[in-house]
């Protein structure tokens, strides 16, 4: 009776974990579909559309928080959130990342895009140096850590002041430029 029991109990956990994994595999298979009816859809994004596959990234995320795929799901949702004019949501998305998947090869991407939201979305020009302050203390040698500093050297300024700065500096430029020829 004891090995009944024992194959009975077997049998079940490996069929649990066959279905699991099937499941987990079909929801794969339907977000990816999704992602690419979404992005090959000539006319644009539709927020119902997005907000579907915002959706599915939830569940997944919710439903197999340990995959793998979670925080690429994540940066995706977080991507669509900022580009469908959701700045909150993209940030809560960002954080996921931020305080769940801190060896995300993307984490770098994360906080550049939470100084960028709040200062381009949000208006929010503290939090926006702060992100862009820990971005380039943590990655100084990263390919946005110059876009990152040029965003903190011209925060707060208008698009007016940020040109007549530029002109500035390049009339110091020449006038240095012509003084050694």
């Amino acid at each position: 009776m004891r090995r009944l029991v024992l194959v009975v109990v077997t049998v079940l956990l490996v069929a649990g974990f066959i279905s699991c994994t099937s499941s987990k595999e079909k929801e794969i298979k339907r977000i990816k579909a999704y992602e690419s009816e979404l992005l090959n859809d000539k006319t644009g994004i539709h927020k119902e559309k997005a907000d579907t596959l915002l959706s599915m990234y939830d569940r997944f995320a919710k439903d197999y928080p340990n995959d793998s795929l979670v925080p690429h799901f994540m940066f995706k949702a977080g991507d669509l959130a900022m580009n469908m004019n959701e700045p909150q949501r993209a940030i809560s998305y960002f954080d996921i990342i931020c305080n769940s998947y801190k060896n995300f090869s993307r984490m770098p991407d994360c906080i550049f895009l939470k100084g960028f939201i709040y200062e381009n979305y949000l208006d929010d020009l503290e939090k926006a140096k702060s992100h862009y302050q820990e971005f380039i203390q943590k990655y100084p040698n990263n390919e946005l850590t110059s876009s990152a500093q040029g965003a903190l050297d011209n925060l707060g300024l208008s698009p007016d002041d940020i040109v007549k700065k530029f002109q500035e500096k390049n009339a110091g430029n020449i006038k240095t430029d012509t003084i050694r020829s």
